[in-house]
């Protein structure tokens, strides 16, 4: 497939993970046991929300187009991948809106390229406002011609095969991630842009002709109280740090249907590092009602199947812990307390690679956050 070379472009689903940066330091032993755990039978979880629109990922995007993209992969659509499973992600699915991905799994790390990798995710939510769009257009103009919908704004880079775009249609607000896009080395923005305008033009009239089928989903109030579900005097415990950190709400950055979901479905985010450094010794995101990612059918498909399964103190339901021993990137466990999902991560910030250590130092401190939660 002829591929321009690919700039050191993180995916949309990778840049989540990397978000968790931080500092680790030697550690004792988990009070959590790792490996594949005996767990008690799990309480009655959430369903899966009820999307407000009557297609699914199928219907917005063809084989036919999705080769027009990539070349000849049969890529099937999958709600995410590993690196993009966080409770931030499955926001958008949580207010009644649609998260779809093709791809492969050849994401680049560390920022270093990778040439193989493929990626179209497309994120709509409904009941779009003008406040909401005001404050994602701040900073990325809805300008381009030709537009898609009722206005959009479409940024390409042949470099990267790279496109982003944000559409309007009605009420929805469709956000489009392309990378990977099958164009020659010497191709130009403007090329890239018009080997992706048919996929856009398509998706925007599949979502425009999508009816509304369930009610609107209310707003939920985040969490604030950081200092007592990852209090910064536990942490310190934890990592045995010298100097007592403190703890913070945080924000992802800019505003986008990812960000505006997450502020709908009212995620909270805490962040708790040494005062006056940008590292973190480590963060935490909750999902209130994201049980339903954890269910039976949602492991079938796959959703934690680049996690190990492990088992946090004081947690009855199976947790996930992504931590691999000898690389360079994030610690996160994520797990189930009420009906809420969980996701607790610490970071070496590339300083070195992981230990076994770091695996104890999460696992531990998520058993104090769920016995926080409860």
């Amino acid at each position: 497939m002829g591929k321009s070379s690919v700039a050191s472009v993180v995916g949309f689903g990778c840049v989540v993970i990397l978000a968790l940066a931080g500092c680790t330091s030697p550690t004792p032993a988990p009070s959590a046991s790792a490996g594949t755990p005996s767990v008690s039978p799990t309480a009655e979880l959430s369903s899966a929300p009820a999307s407000r629109f009557d297609v699914v990922c199928d219907d917005l995007v063809s084989a036919a187009e999705l080769e027009a993209l990539f070349g000849g992969n049969a890529y099937e659509a999958r709600m995410s991948w590993g690196p993009s499973v966080s409770p931030v992600t499955y926001a958008v699915q949580n207010i009644g809106g649609l998260s779809c991905t093709w791809g492969n799994d050849d994401v680049p790390v560390s920022g270093i390229a990778n040439p193989a990798y493929d990626e179209l995710t497309v994120q709509v939510i409904p009941d779009a406002t003008a406040a909401q769009l005001d404050l994602h257009t701040g900073d990325h103009p809805l300008d381009d011609a030709p537009a898609f919908g009722d206005t959009s704004g479409t940024t390409c880079f042949a470099q990267a095969g790279l496109c982003t775009s944000n559409i309007v249609v009605g009420q929805a607000w469709i956000e489009v991630f392309l990378q990977g896009a099958d164009v020659a080395d010497i191709a130009s923005d403007a090329d890239v842009q018009a080997l992706a305008s048919p996929a856009l033009s398509a998706i925007t009239e599949r979502v425009a002709a999508a009816a509304n089928r369930a009610a609107p989903v209310a707003a939920v109030t985040a969490r604030t109280d950081c200092d007592v579900i990852l209090p910064a005097a536990t942490v310190q415990s934890v990592f045995h740090t010298e100097e007592l950190p403190v703890h913070s709400q945080y924000s992802s950055g800019g505003w986008s249907v990812m960000t505006g979901a997450a502020t709908l479905a009212g995620v909270a985010r805490c962040i708790v590092g040494p005062a006056g450094s940008e590292v973190a010794h480590a963060n935490l995101e909750l999902l209130p009602h994201g049980a339903w990612v954890f269910e039976d059918a949602q492991v079938a498909r796959g959703v934690w199947e680049n996690h190990e399964a492990v088992s946090v103190e004081g947690v009855t339901q199976q947790a996930y812990l992504s931590c691999p021993v000898g690389t360079v990137a994030a610690c996160a466990v994520d797990f189930v307390v009420g009906d809420d999902w969980v996701r607790l991560g610490s970071s070496i910030n590339g300083q070195r690679p992981i230990e076994d250590g770091d695996r104890g130092q999460v696992l531990e401190l998520a058993g104090h956050v769920a016995s926080a939660l409860a």
